[in-house]
């Protein structure tokens, strides 16, 4: 047999994996948004970091 994972092929591998600690409202609202948008909770918290990034970045070339 092949120790090969399966799975989808991605042109970005995830490879990082980050723990934080959250309230029950913020878990309840992680939880929410991923629902909403038919996505994983990790998915809501990359595009969270993109926007914020965004902002600072736009901010920075103000």
């Amino acid at each position: 047999m092949s120790s090969t994972k399966v799975g989808r092929p991605t042109e970005s591998v995830k490879e990082e994996l980050i723990k934080a600690r959250v309230d029950s409202d913020l878990k309840e609202k992680l939880e929410f948004c991923a629902a909403k948008r038919g996505c994983s909770k990790s998915e809501i918290v990359r595009l969270g970091i993109e926007n914020v990034f965004k902002q600072l970045n736009g901010e920075m070339d103000k």
